[in-house]
């Protein structure tokens, strides 16, 4: 099973972009990380967040996506080399791509071990991903730990690239940029139930959780580090054969 997003492609962008000026420095990293590659891999492309900016630096970038309705966000945005397909079974020839890209798909798929093994088939060199990570204080972990108390558990099905980072050594890590989060945004998009984790959650559940989280938030802004992760296909590879 993978999450498709077509139920988020309308807010997809105001819910989940980063500021303009983090998004240049985010692209200008992987655009020195990418400056060898001729063919890159855009798995889980959306709306064409990162895809598009390094379009536009000049890098011929192939998305995938599950997701028509994503899709069709990242042609109005005039992004190239669009397919819909699932990263557990790419249509691609055994190493095509020379890096791949892959930023918060790898959690919404159940077979992650399969779709993994796909991307780094049709992969040469290296898996990047950007990583946000911020407190276990922002609005979104205490929303989680208010619906667990009220009865509702969700899990995202696999886990994704913040974890792949404690089973495989990245190669390269390091911290691009941070940023102030805005608390009032964040319980607007927790309200709007935007994220794939409420998706299910009963509408009397929420409601709860939102209102005792309304209380307890009382700061206006936290502070998100946006990390970038690169892997050694080979390595994850090497990790895949040992557990299948």
């Amino acid at each position: 099973m993978s999450i498709s997003f077509d139920r988020a492609a309308d807010f997809y962008d105001r819910t989940r972009g980063f500021p303009q000026q983090v998004m240049e420095k985010v692209a200008q990293v992987l655009e020195d990380e990418l400056k060898h590659c001729r063919l890159i891999l855009d798995v889980g492309v959306g709306t064409g967040r990162f895809a598009e900016p390094l379009q536009n630096r000049g890098f011929e970038v192939v998305g995938v996506d599950i997701s028509s309705k994503m899709l069709r966000k990242a042609i109005n945005k005039k992004v190239k080399n669009l397919i819909l397909a699932d990263a557990r079974d790419l249509p691609f020839s055994d190493f095509s791509f020379d890096s791949s890209i892959s930023v918060h798909a790898l959690h919404l798929i159940t077979d992650w071990r399969t779709a993994l093994r796909e991307v780094v088939r049709v992969t040469r060199t290296a898996l990047l991903s950007i990583l946000v990570e911020g407190p276990e204080t922002s609005p979104g972990d205490i929303y989680k730990e208010l619906m667990k108390k009220y009865g509702y558990d969700y899990s995202h099905p696999r886990l994704g690239e913040l974890h792949l980072k404690e089973l495989i050594r990245p190669t390269e890590s390091k911290l691009v940029t941070s940023f102030d989060a805005s608390v009032d945004e964040d319980l607007d998009a927790l309200r709007e139930r935007v994220f794939s984790s409420q998706w299910k959650a009963p509408q009397d559940i929420h409601e709860k959780a939102m209102k005792e989280l309304e209380k307890l938030v009382t700061f206006k802004s936290y502070a998100n580090k946006v990390y970038f992760h690169k892997w050694d296909v080979g390595e994850i590879r090497k990790y895949l054969s040992r557990n299948v």
